[in-house]
């Protein structure tokens, strides 16, 4: 089999956390989507892929492999370009996320690969259990959107860069409920190697499905929404800008109590679901298949996300029975 863009790491015997099992490792492209990936994982070219939400079902019942599911730390949300004309209230971004059924749409269309996002931290330990949790309202998304003067002809582009089927999946949906609440949206498939100079370089973006892959610390998010982040400094391209919130990200910057940051952080979480420059959608969980010989796969699940927490040392294969 002819394999292109790969990777080959061999055992180091003298590693910090002791020899490795595997004699080495072989990291491989094998596809350009997700399907394509899995495709591999089932015929046995492969021992170890993310699984498509679509696929799951289907290849939990295969003989040969064995799927498991796992919560990470990565968020995917709306960015919503603020600084556009359209999209400055910040009553219409709280329409958007009133008139999106974000739980219904875990539950429908990314079962078991997602937990609705009601924060901006997946750690129980950052969460601000008092946040609004802008449940689906279609009332509530019209009188925000009235009150706003939303524009009813306006036609704007609804982004996103994921090509697998449940990610496309999710934003049609998500189009059609919109609809419903007199937004009118074209949903835009961007090829990945676009997605820097539309997002960022040229900021073409109107409001855009992402993937943010964070740290359990909340301080991560200074280098997004601060206004010193602001495209090209950082990765803040909503241009974005709140005083308060560059202040509070400074304040967690410069202590180490943990209390005094839970209480500094809990106020960032407050304005930043109050003014969405993000619509938080889910936290996402990965479903890692496995060929039934890898031993001890859950310590490399997630291994794009933080690799530094590996536990490669402990895996190793058997003869599959």
């Amino acid at each position: 089999m002819r394999r292109a863009c790969s990777i080959s790491l061999a055992r180091n015997d003298d590693a910090w956390r002791g020899k490795p099992k595997l004699d080495k490792i072989l990291f491989t492209r094998v596809g350009t989507t997700p399907e394509a990936i899995a495709a591999s994982l089932e015929k046995g070219d492969i021992d170890y892929a993310q699984v498509p939400t679509t696929e799951i079902d289907r290849m939990s019942k295969l003989s040969n492999l064995v799927i498991k599911p796992k919560q990470v730390y990565n968020i995917r949300a709306f960015g919503v370009n603020v600084d556009k004309p359209a999209f400055k209230d910040k009553r219409v971004r709280q329409a958007i996320a009133y008139g999106v059924d974000r739980a219904g749409l875990c539950d429908a269309v990314l079962p078991g690969v997602s937990v609705v996002a009601n924060s901006f931290s997946p750690s129980a330990k950052w969460n601000n259990p008092n946040l609004p949790k802008y449940e689906y309202s279609i009332e509530k998304a019209k009188a925000l959107l009235k009150d706003a003067g939303w524009d009813a002809n306006l036609e704007f582009e609804l982004s996103l860069y994921y090509n697998d089927q449940g990610h496309k999946d999710y934003v049609a949906a998500m189009q059609q409920q919109l609809g419903k609440i007199g937004m009118k949206a074209k949903v835009v498939q961007l090829d990945a190697s676009a997605v820097q100079t539309y997002y960022y370089s040229d900021r073409k973006f109107d409001v855009m499905l992402l993937g943010y892959g964070i740290s359990p610390d909340m301080d991560e998010y200074r280098g997004i929404f601060t206004s010193t982040a602001k495209w090209p400094a950082g990765q803040n391209a909503m241009l974005y800008a709140n005083p308060r919130v560059d202040e509070l990200f400074q304040q967690g910057g410069a202590t180490t109590d943990d209390a005094k940051r839970k209480t500094i952080y809990d106020e960032v979480q407050a304005i930043l679901m109050d003014e969405l420059p993000w619509i938080p959608c889910y936290f996402l969980k990965i479903a890692g298949g496995f060929n039934k010989r890898v031993v001890n796969g859950d310590t490399i699940n997630n291994v794009w996300n933080r690799p530094y927490n590996w536990g490669i040392e402990n895996v190793a294969v058997s003869d599959g029975k």
